[in-house]
């Protein structure tokens, strides 16, 4: 891996020539630069990319022919020694969300002063991620909203599983206790608490939220087609 005392090849990605111009003169004040090459759109990035091994590609998102997430997603898995640093004048969730997936490890806005550019270039051509500020703390939101809403959804047991599907099935508590070798007391116990995990009075409830949240196999579900009607 290079490092910024080395001369780096760097690939400028953005269908805006005065902004390319304009990240083109700050980086051509790091004497680490050796060689800058601009592109207007994702399909000459990825045609770029393919004649040059270049160290650090600063990806415009939202461009014509090709966007940023789909170049990114083609160049990496051809070039995946490229660091990416994608930038930006929205800050999206989707679109964070979609660069990182795609394998960008740095994220700046196109207002980014020197100062932050020549960090993320340091960071990323060192193999670790960089995230302006704003982005730093959009992303751990993100984190944060997710591992909330993963908490909030209640876990099941292979009965409980079992049961709910029954219950879409459009079984009785007493064909589901004959069908588990259970006594319909235990059943009934069963259902109560499926029923107290998802907030719910009964067995429709049970199933509307098996279906909406794909618990259970929709197509083999006799209510699925009743429940959708509601």
């Amino acid at each position: 891996m290079k490092t910024l005392s080395s001369h780096l090849q760097i690939l400028i990605v953005d269908d805006h020539p005065i902004f390319r111009e304009g990240l083109q003169t700050v980086l051509t004040g790091f004497k680490c630069v050796d060689k800058i090459v601009q592109v207007s759109d994702g399909l000459e990035a990825v045609k770029a990319a393919d004649k040059t091994p270049f160290d650090l590609i600063f990806m415009d998102i939202t461009m014509p022919v090709l966007n940023g997430i789909e170049a990114t997603k083609i160049i990496l898995e051809k070039h995946p020694q490229a660091g990416v640093i994608s930038f930006s004048v929205f800050s999206e969730d989707d679109m964070i969300i979609e660069m990182m997936n795609a394998g960008a490890k740095g994220f700046l806005f196109k207002d980014a002063d020197s100062e932050i550019i020549l960090d993320a270039m340091i960071n990323v051509s060192q193999g670790n991620h960089f995230y302006c500020p704003t982005i730093n703390k959009r992303i751990r939101e993100i984190i944060y909203k997710q591992k909330q809403e993963k908490t909030s959804n209640p876990t099941f047991s292979e009965r409980e599983l079992e049961i709910i599907n029954y219950i879409c099935s459009e079984y009785t508590a007493k064909e589901i206790a004959d069908k588990m070798f259970m006594s319909f007391r235990t059943v009934e116990g069963y259902k109560q608490k499926i029923q107290e995990k998802l907030n719910v009075k009964n067995s429709i409830g049970i199933a509307v939220y098996a279906l909406k949240h794909k618990i259970i196999n929709q197509e083999k579900s006799p209510v699925s087609k009743s429940i959708s009607k509601f």
